[in-house]
Order: C-alpha cells, then sequence, then structure tokens
C-alpha cells in the first residue's frame, strides 16, 4: 500500500501510516524530507535506518553518504561510498562522489582510480572522463589529463566542465594567450558567462593586473554569486581600496548574513581597519556555522588567531578535535597557537590528547614541542617511540637531528645503517647517515658514502660541501677541487 508520511509545521514530528513500522522506504523517504529541510543529521539517523533494514539498496546507502558529508562527516561519508562501490546493483553516483572526495581531499591516485573504474562501466559518460582527467590534472600529469578531458568533448562536445580544465591546462602550461581566446569565444556567445569571466580575473590576477582582474569580476551582474563577490572584496583590499572593499563587504553582509565566505571578508576588511574586535566577532560567527565541520572549525580557529582571539581560536580547533578526533590539522593548529602563546605545558597536553587516537603522531608533534623547548634528550625518546610503533623516514630523520642536537650522534648510528639496509635508495636518509659517520670519526666510511651520493646528486650543494670538508680532515688534495 502506498506510504504517507505528515510532519508538523517545523518538520519534527512525523506520523506514518499505510506501512509496516519496518518498511525501509518509510525511512528513506524521511531521510530524504529531512534533507530538503536543512536537517542533516536527522536524516543520516533515518537513512542508516533504512539501510539496516535493507543493506543491499545501494541508492540509500549512497544518500547515507550524502547526508553524512553534508552534515561534516567527511571520513564516514567515504567509508559509506566504498561500501556502496562493492555491490552488484551500484550505479554511477556513488562512484562520481567519492571520486569527487578523493580529489578535494587530495588523494589524487583514489580519485583517478575511482573514475577510471567507473569509465569501464560507464563509457558513455562525459564526467567519469572529467573525473579522471582532474585527478591527473593535480597529480601534474597534464599530458594524460588533457587526453582525459578530450574524450569527455568526444562525448559531448559542449561539456563544459572539460572544456574549463582544457583552458586550465592552458593556463598552467603558460598559453594564456589561447587560454583567453577560448573564454573570449565563449563570451561571445554569452556575455554574462560566470565561468569564464572567473577564469579571466584568475588569469589577470596571476599575471599580476589587478585592475583588469576587478573589472572581469565586476562583469559579474548582481551580488548572488557569492565567491566572485568575495573574490573582489579581496582584490580591492590587494589595491589597498579599503573603503570600496568595505562598502562591498557590508552589501554582502545583508544579503548574505551567515555566508562563511562574506563573514571571513567582512573579518578580513576589519583587520586592514585594524579593528581586530570587530574581526574577531565575524571569524567567531564563521565557528558558529561550522559546528559540524571540523575543516570548517579549523578554518575560523585559524582566522580567529589572525585576530588575536587566542581563547576564541583555541575553542575552534578543540572543537574540530573533538568532532573529529582523525582530523590532524585541528591537533596541529591548537599545538601551534599554545607554542606561540608561550604554553608549552598546553600544547604536551594536547599531544598527550592526541596519541589516544593517533599513538605515533601523537609522539611525534611531543618530539617536535620538545625539540622546540630545547630539551633534545626527551625529544628524542618521543620520536623513537613514535619509530617503534610506526617505522617512517620522517620520524627517523626526526630523530636523528634530535640525537644531534643532544651530541649523541652514535646512539643512532645502528638505526641508520638498518634503514639504509632495507631501503638502499632512500637518498635523504643516505645523507644523514654519512654525516654520522662524519661526526662519529668514522671518515673513511664517511667519504666512502658521500662518493656514491656524488654519483646520485652529482650537483648537491650539501653533498660536494660535506666531502671537501672531509677529503680536508684526511689531508686530501680533493678537497680543493
Amino acid at each position: 500500500s502506498p506510504v504517507i508520511v505528515s510532519f508538523d509545521a517545523r518538520g519534527n514530528t512525523f506520523t506514518v501510516s499505510r506501512a509496516t513500522p519496518h518498511d525501509p522506504q518509510v525511512f528513506a523517504l524521511m531521510g530524504s524530507t529531512l534533507m530538503q529541510l536543512g536537517e542533516f543529521n536527522r536524516a543520516s539517523r533515518m537513512y542508516q535506518q533504512a539501510v539496516d533494514l535493507d543493506p543491499e539498496h545501494s541508492l540509500t546507502r549512497s544518500q547515507l553518504a550524502m547526508s553524512k558529508l553534508l552534515s561534516g562527516r567527511e571520513s564516514e561519508a567515504i567509508e559509506d561510498l566504498e561500501s556502496v562501490l562493492t555491490l552488484d546493483t551500484a550505479g554511477p553516483r556513488a562512484g562520481l562522489m567519492l571520486a569527487l572526495l578523493n580529489i578535494k581531499r587530495a588523494e589524487f591516485d583514489k580519485g583517478k582510480d575511482v573514475a577510471e573504474n567507473l569509465i569501464e562501466r560507464h563509457q558513455e559518460s562525459p564526467i567519469s572522463y572529467n573525473l579522471a582527467g582532474a585527478a591527473e590534472l593535480r597529480m601534474g600529469n597534464l599530458v594524460a589529463a588533457r587526453a582525459r578531458f578530450e574524450d569527455a568533448l568526444d562525448i559531448d562536445s559542449e561539456f563544459r566542465p572539460a572544456i574549463n580544465n582544457l583552458i586550465e591546462i592552458n593556463r598552467i602550461e603558460g598559453n594564456t594567450g589561447q587560454a583567453t581566446t577560448m573564454l573570449e569565444k565563449l563570451l561571445a556567445l554569452n556575455p554574462k558567462d560566470i565561468d569564464a569571466l572567473m577564469t579571466l580575473w584568475k588569469i589577470a590576477e596571476t599575471e599580476g593586473r589587478i585592475d583588469d582582474a576587478i573589472d572581469w569580476l565586476e562583469k559579474i551582474p548582481g551580488r548572488s554569486h557569492v565567491e566572485s563577490n568575495v573574490q573582489l572584496v579581496r582584490l580591492h583590499l590587494a589595491a589597498e581600496d579599503v573603503d570600496d572593499a568595505l562598502d562591498l563587504a557590508r552589501e554582502l553582509a545583508s544579503l548574505h548574513p551567515n555566508n562563511p565566505g562574506v563573514l571571513e571578508a567582512m573579518g578580513r576588511v576589519e583587520l586592514a581597519r585594524n579593528r581586530k574586535n570587530a574581526a574577531a566577532r565575524s571569524f567567531q560567527r564563521i565557528a558558529d556555522v561550522f559546528t559540524e565541520s571540523s575543516p570548517g572549525l579549523f578554518r575560523a580557529a585559524h582566522l580567529q588567531s589572525l585576530a588575536g582571539d587566542v581563547e576564541g581560536a583555541r575553542a575552534s580547533f578543540m572543537a574540530a578535535t573533538e568532532l573529529d578526533p582523525t582530523y590532524l590539522p585541528a591537533w596541529v593548529g591548537l599545538i601551534e597557537l599554545d607554542l606561540d602563546n608561550g604554553n608549552t605545558d598546553g600544547a604536551l597536553e594536547t599531544a598527550n590528547r592526541l596519541k589516544r587516537s593517533n599513538p605515533t603522531m601523537g609522539q611525534e608533534l611531543m618530539g617536535d614541542i620538545l625539540m622546540r623547548d630545547e630539551q633534545f634528550g626527551l625529544a628524542a625518546q618521543a620520536y623513537h617511540r613514535g619509530f617503534m610503533q610506526e617505522p617512517t623516514a620522517r620520524l627517523l630523520m626526526r630523530l636523528y637531528g634530535a640525537r644531534l642536537a643532544e651530541g649523541n650522534t652514535e646512539s643512532v648510528v645502528t638505526m641508520l645503517e638498518s634503514w639504509m639496509h632495507a631501503n638502499p635508495g632512500d637518498l635523504v636518509v643516505a645523507q644523514a647517515l654519512a654525516t654520522a659517520y662524519g661526526d662519529v670519526g668514522r671518515t673513511e666510511l664517511a667519504i666512502e658514502r658521500f662518493e656514491n651520493l656524488l654519483e646520485e646528486l652529482p650537483d648537491s650543494y650539501a653533498v660536494n660541501n660535506n666531502l671537501a670538508l672531509l677529503y680536508q680532515r684526511i689531508g686530501d688534495e680533493r678537497a680543493l677541487v
């Protein structure tokens, strides 16, 4: 029988009729309605119940992932999307979302793999080709990226994202003339083409033509396109037109009072006017908007710090770590905030808290804090604990640096040797080992190591300089060469 779901005026109360209480369709419909109302956390709960009742329904599981994404739970959304793709019934939607998220998170290899998998399953879609090209573009593979964008245009010659990306490649390669020609052709067809105007702004600003960049942005009509107007505020500030920036920021604030970009623009204008308290209030409102997003809270905290609002920044960083204990930028930001304000004990306390969810990174950050405080022995102990938990070249190099500062290089030589035995191609650690041999008086071994490195890195100033000093130590005339 048909399902009827009714709500009160605010969408807070559900009444379900003509359906069993265990019908997943009911919960999915509730979730969809709550999504339209902007109640993303409540929508997630409804979709989760639908999925629990029907785990094989790929569309509902995709909707669950979207609700989590919109409520700021990005990591959970990615896990859900990855699970959807294991289903035989999975359509392209989950894959497209996952590829986009991976690219957004700078996990370009993953994004490319997902997009290429979509191409195999849905060869008729230009979107998949465009996403594969976007991943290649961000990895710097311009030839492969161009080929994928052209594949997308072979399917749909008017597919605008691929056109925009080809323009971007021309811009990156320095072919701004060709990019501008393509954009002007688009503007000839539509003088109000926002994407074309925005790209022309980027080209002009990249080339240092601030006035031209402002002119391009001012061609975008009205104030409804928030991003272009926010960028226009920034350019007015760059041109030291603080009054124009203030007038525009105030106008935007009246039209979009809770938009984070507008609030940031208003705060930056206030900073330019040396009104830090007013700027801090704008940045606090960004934190109030992003209560369910760790990246948003991190951004707000960074801005609050710029305004001198140390306690506000600390609260936002803390909220970000509590919301998502795996979000490392917030932990690092909180530690740097305390260190910049002379609160070493607070920074160490934060590193200790991080060890609960990420022991290795907690030890590494603790070592960094102690190094900054010139407690080299304790720093070395922290790095060593981290290395024992998860051996990485980065932690080994930090441990070497701490022991070097402590004057106890001998204690880390064996670890450097063991690493090189397992990783003979690691040139960074190889240089550290050669230097360490020199420090502990094993001059012949140090020379041998640096001579080998010179074959790999003939133009390295550090290698040449260290080798010359070692030759000088043993009276070898090659020190002068």
